[in-house]
């Protein structure tokens, strides 16, 4: 419904997965879990409450709305079933400014097992980005998270992180190292 700014790319369409995260593109959408950020598929990801869940109880949906410049979407995750009595029910909103707010209803956690979880944001290469709650913490009901997408300036890329290869007593190796300003 509008153009999102995320990290250094801006995105006209996202893929919903049923285990609690939208990504905007499908490499891995189906994978049940991970830590966040990681360079492991899916990439790309906003996470309020990513959870190897296979049964959804109640439903998945979304909705746009607002109008220019406030224009936004939803996704809300009802009664999303992770098994062992666990059921969880939350939202993420993406506002058309390029903040993401992560909204949480009942987030019910049964006596038993607990399947691991995580929740935050990554970029395209799963090497930036933060977990708000850490990898296998649980998450509480009845709080909101907003990230605001923090004012245009200079942001330096280096990819890959390092490079090496093995050689004889003297030699000179040269590597390049691209850097990029992705703003």
């Amino acid at each position: 419904g509008f153009p999102f700014k995320y990290y250094e790319n801006t995105h006209s369409q996202l893929y919903i997965s049923r285990f609690g995260f939208v990504a905007f593109n499908d490499d891995g959408i189906y994978r049940s879990q991970s830590r966040i950020p990681s360079p492991s598929l899916p990439n790309d990801v906003i996470a309020p409450h990513w959870v190897p869940a296979y049964n959804v109880n109640g439903y998945v949906r979304y909705l746009r709305g607002g109008t220019t410049p406030n224009r936004w979407f939803v996704v809300e995750w009802n009664r999303l079933d992770a098994n062992w009595d666990n059921e969880y029910t939350f939202e993420v909103i993406l506002h058309e400014n390029g903040d993401i707010v992560f909204q949480y209803g009942t987030m019910t956690y049964g006596g038993g097992n607990r399947m691991c979880e995580d929740s935050g944001i990554e970029d395209s290469q799963g090497l930036d980005g933060f977990s708000i709650t850490g990898f296998c913490n649980a998450i509480g009901g009845n709080h909101a998270v907003r990230i605001y997408r923090p004012a245009p300036s200079a942001r330096v890329n280096i990819h890959p992180l390092h490079q090496g290869r093995f050689v004889h007593a003297g030699e000179t190796v040269t590597f390049e190292i691209p850097i990029r300003n992705t703003g």
